[in-house]
């Protein structure tokens, strides 16, 4: 009796600890079911215009021709993972991944349409300042014109302008001091109030001015002497305000001509701008006297051009 008890015993044993082999073998094969679920589950892709192939995971969702369906999928009390996998499908242009296609067309287009719009508002504003940068308005040319007053007066109205080419500044008054007379303007203007219309160059003028001695008026005091000779040209002594000067060769420049010429008294002011930088026939040459009042007008005459080499014909 002693040995059957001890063999029941043994049996009992042996079943024991199979059911535990078995608990322990259920246990891990869950448990390594599971880790490999954990490990390869399905994952939900969102397609993006560059990616090629997609793993889609979805319930009652088309994708082509593969569809699956949820209802096929054992229940979770049975304990079983199941993995649902899509195979590989290449992209096409039908091809929208967990986005509905009109929501996708919508951002695509609103996408281009901004794209567009960025690139035509640069490139016109680009091209707009291009044509604005090669097509400057034409500037136009402006002179300075200064004037100063000389030592025994001073000057009325605006000193320093700047004008645009070809037009006529404002006027200016040279005004003398007491004991002083306005005698020229360095250009040789004797008229005391002036304005000048700007060409091709800034200018300056310069208002002159002559000490008048006590007891004596300004007229008494400076010289009215207002003629001229020259030992190369003919020039009349006639007495007249409109005197000639003759025998100007040929192609003769202005300075060659103004400095065969001389002054009948120093102080005398000319204005030489009628005479032509190559003499011509009825250029002048007018000539005031220091006082301001006495003004002789003198008319060029120039003889005529040599005849050709090898004489007529």
């Amino acid at each position: 009796m002693p040995r059957e008890t001890g063999t029941a015993r043994t049996k009992d044993d042996r079943d024991n600890g199979i059911v535990w082999l078995l608990i322990l073998f259920l246990f891990l094969f869950e448990l390594t079911i599971g880790f490999l679920t954990y490990l390869t589950g399905p994952l939900l892709v969102v397609g993006k215009p560059d990616i090629k192939t997609a793993s889609v995971v979805m319930a009652d969702f088309n994708v082509g021709t593969t569809s699956v369906d949820l209802k096929s999928i054992p229940a979770e009390s049975e304990k079983q993972s199941v993995k649902i996998k899509v195979s590989e499908i290449k992209r096409d242009e039908s091809l929208q991944t967990a986005i509905p296609s009109a929501t996708a067309s919508t951002t695509e287009i609103a996408i281009a349409s901004t794209t567009e719009v960025a690139v035509a508002s640069t490139t016109e504003v680009a091209t707009a300042s291009t044509t604005a940068a090669s097509s400057p308005a034409h500037a136009v040319d402006t002179y300075t014109l200064s004037y100063i007053a000389g030592d025994g007066g001073y000057l009325v109205g605006s000193t320093t302008q700047v004008v645009a080419n070809g037009e006529r500044g404002i006027e200016v008054t040279a005004v003398p001091n007491n004991r002083y007379g306005f005698y020229s303007w360095s250009d040789g203007s004797v008229v005391s109030t002036r304005a000048d219309t700007a060409l091709a160059t800034s200018s300056n003028f310069t208002a002159n001015f002559v000490l008048i001695p006590i007891g004596k008026s300004r007229a008494s005091s400076l010289s009215n002497i207002a003629t001229i000779t020259s030992g190369t040209y003919i020039v009349s002594a006639g007495g007249t305000a409109n005197e000639t000067i003759t025998g100007v060769p040929f192609a003769t420049n202005k300075a060659a001509f103004l400095s065969a010429i001389t002054k009948g008294q120093a102080d005398q002011a000319w204005n030489d701008t009628s005479i032509s930088d190559q003499v011509v026939s009825n250029d002048t040459l007018v000539v005031t006297a220091q006082n301001g009042t006495a003004v002789v007008t003198y008319t060029v005459t120039v003889d005529a051009p040599p005849p050709p080499p090898g004489g007529p014909g």
